[in-house]
């Protein structure tokens, strides 16, 4: 799978910057980063009380940003979705951690990024 050239809109907001730069890193497809040193590298960047502040939503909007980026097929949207998850688990993205609607959704989301497209999908993004 090729590498990923990533963008943010603004790049000179720091916590975008930085979410940013450690995204980048972790979802190329020859990224040696686990799950679980990526998820400590975001986590120290928020807040101890980060639950509901707007560095959460920022970096809400980042992850967002940066996923719509990645093609739907490409390996890296797994890895960004059990990023995610492994995220959830924080205290600080609060009731995150404990919905199950949200691990529920999770799973979906992920299950329906590991199908093969129909014919008349492919075609169309070539």
């Amino acid at each position: 799978m090729s590498a990923l050239s990533l963008r943010i809109e603004d790049p000179d907001d720091p916590l975008a910057n930085q979410t940013h730069r450690i995204l980048q890193d972790f979802l190329q497809p020859s990224s040696q980063l686990t799950i679980k040193d990526t998820a400590h590298s975001i986590l120290a960047l928020l807040p101890k009380n980060a639950s509901g502040s707007t560095e959460v939503w920022d970096f809400g909007e980042t992850c967002i940003e940066i996923a719509e980026q990645i093609p739907y097929y490409h390996p890296s949207q797994i890895k960004l979705a059990a990023l995610l998850e492994e995220l959830g688990k924080s205290s600080k993205f609060g009731s995150l951690q404990s919905s199950e609607v949200l691990t529920s959704r999770l799973r979906c989301w992920k299950s329906s990024l590991t199908r093969k497209p129909l014919g008349s999908e492919f075609r169309s993004i070539q």
